[in-house]
């Protein structure tokens, strides 16, 4: 190697190392070439021209070829009578309603405006129109009715009754017991022929001493009885949805102290209905304690009967 680089720096065989390279570089050459060029490069290519067919014909076979073919001819058909078809009745014929084009108002001058006042206008009160009631049943009117009827009948007893006793206590309190007789003075001992007379006298006074008691006790009593009724009527109140029997009847006993308290309820004879023989006892019970004992009734209780009705106490 030294030898050949001193050789070509002498430059007596320079020729000789110029060949091989530009041999090497020709091939690096054809072998990047080859490389890059497509495989089809290569191989031969060949181009054929189109091959187009011709036919030759005579004018004769022109003509053969030219006519249609032979058809069969099918009879003809008979045609039927075709059915006439109902045609739609035309329809109605519009009225043509005439239009009345109105004119164009004439100008008319316009009128001066009104003068507004600064005044608060007054404003009328709308009446609101009067609600249409619906129809009531005939039915239901009636009964409706009838209960008026007969709640209005009740009340009316039942202030008759009132005003009734009313009166009698006043005509009881007018009326005063009659004096009891004067108690016979001593007297000195009588003959005997007279003592027959003395103690006939003597019996007679104690008979009408004992009449004037009974007659007093009675008055006392009837009047406390009135005075019973008016409290107990100030609570007697049925119902009124329920329609009553005028023939129930309830008879009741009360023990009744001085005091007026009602100590014992007793009925004598029930009423038919469940529900008027309960409100009986309540009323007896509300109206409890009842007036106190009159100065003239000497009692300490007093046994009272009392009859029970729709209407009232009788």
């Amino acid at each position: 190697m030294t030898e050949f680089f001193s050789l070509a720096g002498n430059g007596t065989q320079a020729p000789y190392w110029k060949m091989p390279l530009v041999l090497t570089a020709l091939l690096h050459l054809a072998v990047f070439l080859l490389l890059i060029m497509p495989p089809s490069f290569l191989r031969p290519r060949h181009n054929f021209q189109e091959i187009q067919t011709i036919n030759l014909f005579t004018a004769v076979e022109l003509k053969a070829r030219l006519k249609p073919p032979r058809r069969h001819t099918a009879p003809p058909r008979v045609s039927r009578p075709s059915r006439p078809r109902r045609q739609a009745p035309p329809p109605p014929v519009k009225e043509v309603k005439s239009i009345n084009i109105d004119q164009p108002p004439s100008l008319v001058p316009a009128k001066p405006a009104k003068v507004v006042s600064l005044r608060p206008r007054k404003l009328k009160k709308r009446v609101p129109p009067l609600v249409k009631h619906e129809k009531i049943n005939d039915e239901l009117l009636r009964r409706g009715l009838a209960g008026i009827r007969a709640r209005l009948k009740a009340k009316q007893e039942a202030r008759q009754v009132k005003s009734a006793l009313a009166e009698l206590v006043k005509n009881l309190q007018a009326a005063k017991p009659a004096p009891a007789p004067p108690k016979n003075k001593p007297v000195a001992p009588a003959a005997p022929d007279t003592a027959k007379g003395v103690s006939a006298g003597s019996q007679s006074n104690q008979a009408a001493r004992n009449a004037a008691e009974a007659a007093g006790f009675k008055l006392a009593l009837r009047r406390y009885y009135m005075l019973i009724s008016l409290r107990i009527h100030e609570h007697w109140s049925l119902p009124k949805t329920h329609s009553w029997d005028k023939s129930l009847e309830a008879v009741v006993v009360i023990n009744i102290r001085r005091d007026g308290i009602v100590s014992k309820i007793t009925f004598e004879k029930k009423s038919d209905n469940m529900y008027f023989n309960q409100y009986v006892k309540k009323t007896i019970e509300e109206a409890s304690p009842m007036p106190p004992f009159p100065s003239d009734l000497k009692r300490e209780r007093l046994e009272i009967g009392l009859r029970f009705m729709p209407g009232g106490m009788l």
